[in-house]
């Protein structure tokens, strides 16, 4: 086989792998409305600090709170990409690890194990070092585990557009996680954090459900003239 061979086949297994894994995170327009209204629930408490809200656990109740009451459109939106797209069983889903990081990848061994201890890193200063030596109790871990997709997304990604996406997405989520080690002003870390935390789910929503329609047709008979 050839060099352009070989480099086809590499690509189209990381598109299947990419697609089986992420599949129920790839059905984006589920979980946008919930990610705008976790923007303008978190900058309205931000702005108006009512009385009865704590500024260290708003934030995962302003986040709750977006996807219970958007949750009937996330079950009918649901059942559309299935009907449209069909689903995937836990076993169709390929190997490599929950975030891609062995078997083949698209970036060099060096630069993987260096983004791994860097992950592990993250993690021991949001379970134990800013829980503990600053003022935010709040730990932030669901982003710690919101970023297994993004992560699989720059590892084993479909393209390098997607892996460009992906990384971008996971700069502003890891850095507003780290502004307590910069900043004692708790509403404000609460405020950024959960506000892009939102941005991010809607913007990678969009761009998921994108990678949907052009990878496998329109989802409905509008989006036919709009992408055909």
């Amino acid at each position: 086989m050839s060099s352009s061979g070989r480099a086809g086949a590499f690509q189209n297994r990381h598109r299947i792998e990419f697609f089986t894994t992420n599949f129920h995170v790839l059905k984006g327009y589920c979980y946008v409305p919930a990610g705008a209204l976790l923007v303008l629930a978190t900058v309205a408490v931000g702005i108006w600090r009512p009385d009865w809200a704590s500024v260290h656990f708003s934030g995962l109740a302003a986040a709750a709170g977006s996807i219970a009451i958007t949750a009937p459109w996330i079950w009918w939106m649901h059942r559309r990409y299935r009907s449209s797209y069909g689903h995937v069983r836990p076993s169709d889903s390929s190997g490599g690890g929950a975030l891609g990081l062995w078997g083949d990848r698209s970036l060099p061994v060096w630069l993987a194990i260096g983004a791994f201890v860097a992950l592990m890193w993250w993690a021991v200063l949001l379970i134990h070092y800013i829980p503990q030596n600053t003022a935010l109790n709040d730990n932030h871990f669901v982003f710690f585990f919101a970023s297994f997709p993004l992560l699989q997304g720059v590892f084993r990604p479909p393209s390098r557009r997607t892996q460009l996406v992906y990384g971008g997405a996971l700069v502003p989520l890891v850095g507003g996680t780290l502004l307590p080690l910069v900043t004692s002003d708790l509403w404000a870390i609460q405020i950024v954090n959960y506000a892009v935390f939102g941005l991010i789910a809607v913007g990678i929503g969009l761009y998921n459900h994108h990678l949907l329609v052009k990878t496998f047709g329109p989802l409905t008979d509008t989006e036919t003239s709009t992408h055909g």
